[in-house]
């Protein structure tokens, strides 16, 4: 049992840095809303596609993670209205999420609300190109600020798209349009 608890403490570790990577850098990205023009962003060996609403800082990053340091391609963008977009990427060692993905999703769910120290304001399981996918939103900052998070695991890959937004703009069409668009392709 504690070393199941240990596993989860150090899966944190990732979902933690999703969150303090985004904040880190909001601001040091900021596009102007005018002109805006999605950007569809499909990195080569990731596995995924989705649409930004202008041209994201890609990298990649090693993250800790209970195997060690996991190769990491973040996405992000900010924009000056408020509204911040990250994508992140990860795919981990064969057996990382033996759970199963459901008590994984909820892993992710907890430890996301835990990293911001967060409520959970609504979440809905989903599947994304045929893998099991979680939404989840989130209230933190006292309540000022929310996230909405899409989590979806295919195999030993974990994909997170994360929407950040004021309290009032968690519903912007922007939000929904960039969540929505993720989406799994054959490597």
């Amino acid at each position: 049992m504690l070393f199941s608890r240990q596993n989860r403490g150090r899966k944190r570790l990732v979902i933690l840095y999703a969150f303090v990577t985004l904040f880190l850098v909001v601001g040091h990205t900021a596009t102007a809303n005018a002109q805006q023009q999605w950007e569809k962003v499909s990195p080569v060996r990731a596995g995924f596609r989705i649409e930004f609403p202008a041209k994201p800082k890609i990298e990649w990053k090693d993250l800790p993670s209970e195997f060690g340091m996991t190769r990491t391609l973040v996405s992000l963008i900010s924009r000056d209205d408020g509204l911040d977009f990250l994508m992140m990427y990860s795919k981990f060692p064969a057996g990382s999420f033996a759970r199963g993905p459901q008590a994984e999703l909820d892993t992710l769910r907890n430890s996301s609300m835990q990293a911001v120290q967060g409520e959970l304001l609504s979440e809905a399981p989903l599947s994304v190109s045929g893998a099991p996918a979680r939404r989840v939103v989130i209230s933190f900052h006292g309540g000022n600020t929310i996230a909405t998070v899409l989590f979806v695991l295919h195999g030993t890959r974990l994909y997170q798209a994360i929407c950040v937004a004021p309290r009032g703009r968690e519903n912007d069409p922007d939000v929904s349009r960039f969540v929505n668009s993720l989406a799994l392709v054959p490597l």
